[in-house]
């Protein structure tokens, strides 16, 4: 760059100062600056402007020798020529009022109008502040569209002042306010000469649009719109024009009569419904950046969010603090409310009565209290526009702009408590995907309805919870029921596609499903909260192995007594066992299951009922029970079914007893070759790959470390590419067990803290226990014996809490730990940290095993 600099100086110079001129220089430069010499050039544009401005109209018109710089086509040469082209025609059409004087201080007054001011800090926009600039320098037809309460007239202002900044420095006349975000602006050429303010809250006819841009620019008379024109023409002029949205729709032909009638005008809008004006660029403007979970309290000050809040807060009330406590509830708040700043404002105002957590628990509505009531203005006001009071009031005027159609499609919406694909919300508004897809775009174009591409690439859509709280009250009970029983059904004919559509699509509509179940009973819909459950069992206890969530389970606990359909009964209590018994709690989930096995009415459903029995009985780690007979019966009735999933599952079940229960490796590792090649014939690979690894353990016991270590590291890297964070955790537990028995300590380190990360941020409860469990072993041998005796002291006791017994062989690797801890720390300090460990929480052991 300072090649290229000094390349283009010297040109410069060559070009200005001729070899042998006798003329002074025309380039002054020292080490800091370079600059033309004051006087040392003339330019005829800049003079026939100045003498037009002076009222000399025969002067200019005198000067004026065509077009400027003919030949060249670059966009600003293009755009300075249609100005100056535009002064000269209009020199004798209608009087051009001369430039105002410039006064002795202050530039307000050289302004028909100013611009808004503010009292409050902003926060976050330096990035958006300076993109948005450098568009309104550029384009001419500037929209920053967004949601009410986003920040639209704060950034269209703040850009504007730093506009007007830039030009008060560079003629010398400057205020001194200055925006930390904006480029250095002292030797920078003016990109306007006039920046107007003009608000349009209350216009709701073209006419009154017209009105409030002539007031602002202190136009009065006869055809309003002309006499604009002519006041705006060959003078570069930015028009902030703020609140347009109700306008879109009816004074699209003025805003295009004002561009084309005036070169050098630009227009910066702010609008919550997108213009559609051709050479319209519209700036998207939406919540102010969040931190991620979990964020430690003195970094998340940091984030414009959360500073945001703390800032309003302390404003309500003066010794607000952000303690270790209150951390995680502002975090989850303002990701809560989509980091919009007003909602931010507003709920940082109810700190003057209440803490972060209670207002987080209110809001979050697990005690029904609704969002809107409590995003209301506490407190002094802050804001001239009353809208501003209350998020009811800024979503009630957007839904005054609503259309009947776009009125029943954020009726169809509601029934969603997250972001919804196409096909879901046609499904519940019962249009045709085109019609749909039309409908949610103009939702979006008015910033009530957000979209963004979901984790398989499709597009989603969602709606904001205050505007679903908004549609909510407006819709009729019957409705609102009937709207959700389509949901239902439609996720109910979901459920058997979640293989086919893959793990990111389904997981995806998962909150709805969720939402469904839960909802399903005030609806008198129990049935089909059960049928749902068990359309989706797949996806839980065999594609990711994961639990539903309580509130789920309590649901369905409840309501599968009164299905009347014996078979659905029966897998209802299998799917809950299973979430049950993966949960930790083993007795519960062996009493459905045998629940599932008293109500099987088929052999298929006995084959699957007896497998979870057997299953349950192993989490329990019940070995001394008889369990060969049964999964044998369940695997005879899987083939007597023909069903093969079935098989491969009580395939799986008798390698693992095998293996676990009778030492028998060979037959164990043959047991789950045979599931394997049933899973590759269904086309399931990541099933087969799970079955990879139980043969992997296999080979290990029959000391095939190597084979086994392999497997184990194709089977991680398969299960991370398909996005099987189940099948990812237990292969690198297995993967560190190996390295374990192979000595290679740092190895194994890496492979559990790998599975340790990927347990607590996946929430797999069990997978993450079992890794506690058995990197105490590998941090001895790496000379961390402290932290491996407090890590031993907390995993043992979490194990026995969560998931009952031990099992043997863990058991017994557990005791070689404990001899070595003993061994290297002594008997007393092993029990004196063995105790401290007990008393670490899930997060702080998770911290200790990741160093």
């Amino acid at each position: 760059g300072r090649n290229r600099l000094r390349q283009a100086l010297s040109t410069l110079k060559r070009l200005l100062e001729p070899v042998g001129a006798q003329a002074p220089p025309m380039l002054l430069a020292d080490r800091m600056n370079v600059r033309m010499a004051p006087g040392a050039i003339a330019c005829d544009a800049l003079e026939f402007e100045r003498l037009v401005r002076s009222g000399d109209s025969e002067g200019a018109r005198a000067l004026y020798r065509g077009e400027l710089m003919p030949g060249f086509y670059e966009e600003w040469v293009v755009d300075e020529r249609r100005r100056l082209a535009a002064l000269f025609e209009r020199l004798d059409a209608v009087p051009i009022l001369p430039a105002p004087a410039r006064p002795a201080t202050g530039a307000a007054a050289a302004e028909p109008n100013s611009l808004p001011s503010y009292w409050t800090r902003l926060y976050g926009v330096d990035h958006s502040a300076a993109r948005l600039r450098a568009l309104v320098c550029t384009r001419r037809l500037v929209t920053v569209c967004g949601a009410g309460g986003s920040g639209k007239t704060r950034l269209a202002v703040e850009v504007a002042q730093a506009l007007r900044d830039a030009t008060e420095l560079t003629t010398g006349w400057a205020t001194g306010w200055s925006a930390a975000w904006a480029p250095e602006t002292r030797h920078e050429a003016p990109a306007f000469e006039r920046i107007v303010f003009v608000s349009l809250v209350d216009c709701q006819l073209a006419a009154h649009a017209v009105d409030a841009i002539a007031g602002a620019l202190h136009i009065a008379g006869p055809d309003l719109l002309a006499r604009i024109e002519a006041a705006l023409a060959g003078r570069r002029t930015l028009l902030v024009l703020d609140n347009f949205e109700q306008l879109a729709r009816l004074a699209g032909e003025v805003l295009t009569r004002l561009l084309t009638g005036a070169a050098s005008l630009h227009l910066l809008v702010t609008s919550r419904q997108r213009l559609g004006l051709d050479g319209e660029q519209v700036f998207e403007l939406g919540g102010l950046p969040l931190p991620e979970l979990p964020a430690a309290a003195e970094g998340a000050t940091a984030h414009p969010a959360v500073a945001l809040f703390m800032d309003r807060a302390r404003a309500a009330r003066a010794d607000f603090r952000l303690g270790p406590h209150d951390a995680p509830a502002v975090i989850e708040l303002v990701g809560l409310l989509a980091g919009m700043p007003l909602a931010i404002e507003l709920a940082a105002s109810r700190m003057r009565s209440m803490a972060p957590q209670e207002l987080l628990r209110l809001l979050s509505q697990h005690d029904g209290t609704p969002m809107l009531d409590l995003l209301e203005r506490s407190g002094p006001q802050t804001s001239s526009d009353r809208r501003h009071a209350s998020m009811r009031l800024v979503v009630a005027w957007s839904w005054r702009q609503l259309t009947r159609a776009q009125i029943d499609m954020l009726v169809a919406l509601t029934p969603f408590a997250a972001s919804a694909s196409i096909e879901a919300v046609a499904a519940v508004a019962r249009t045709p995907a085109m019609t749909t897809l039309q409908g949610l775009e103009s939702l979006r174009d008015g910033s009530l309805v957000q979209s963004s591409e979901g984790a398989d690439g499709a597009m989603r859509w969602v709606l904001l919870q205050p505007v679903r709280e908004f549609v909510a009250e407006r819709v009729d009970e019957a409705g609102a029921r009937a709207a959700r029983q389509r949901l239902r059904r439609w996720l109910i004919g979901y459920g058997p596609q979640t293989t086919t559509r893959g793990l990111a699509a389904s997981a995806s509509e998962l909150p709805h499903v969720y939402a469904a179940i839960t909802t399903a009973p005030a609806d008198g819909a129990g049935n089909d909260a059960v049928e749902l459950a068990v359309a989706w069992r797949r996806y839980w206890d065999v594609d990711t192995l994961s639990t539903l969530p309580p509130s789920v389970m309590q649901v369905l606990e409840q309501a599968y007594a009164a299905v009347p359909d014996a078979g659905l009964r029966s897998e209802a209590c299998d799917l809950l066992s299973y979430s049950r018994s993966a949960g930790g709690f083993g007795l519960e989930g062996l009493a459905l299951a045998e629940a599932a096995l008293a109500h099987a009415p088929d052999a298929l459903r006995r084959s699957r009922a007896l497998t979870r029995q057997v299953h349950a009985m192993v989490m329990l780690g019940r070995y001394e029970v008889e369990l060969d007979v049964p999964i044998e019966e369940a695997l005879a009735l899987a083939n007597l079914a023909g069903d093969l999933t079935a098989q491969a599952m009580a395939l799986r079940l008798q390698a693992l007893l095998a293996i676990n229960k009778h030492g028998d490796y060979a037959r164990g590792a043959e047991l789950a070759a045979q599931a394997q090649a049933l899973w590759e014939r269904l086309g399931d690979r990541r099933n087969a790959y799970r079955r990879l690894q139980d043969r992997a353990i296999a080979w290990a016991w029959q000391g095939r470390n190597d084979e086994a270590a392999t497997a184990l590291a194709a089977c991680e890297r398969a299960a991370q590419t398909e996005g099987d964070f189940a099948g990812q955790v237990t292969a690198l537990w297995q993967l560190g067990r190996v390295f374990v028995r192979l000595r290679q300590w740092g190895e194994a380190e890496l492979a559990f803290r790998r599975g340790i990360r990927c347990g607590w941020q996946r929430g797999m409860t069990q997978g993450l226990a079992y890794h506690l469990l058995q990197v105490a072993d590998t941090l001895v041998m790496l000379g961390q014996a402290e932290n491996a005796a407090r890590l031993q002291g907390f995993a043992i006791p979490n194990w026995h809490r969560q998931f009952g017994a031990i099992n043997r062989i863990t058991a017994r690797e557990l005791k070689r730990t404990r001899r070595l801890l003993r061994l290297a720390l002594g008997p007393a300090q092993a029990e004196a940290l063995r105790l401290q460990g007990a008393g670490l929480s899930m997060a702080e052991a998770v911290a200790l095993a990741l160093g």
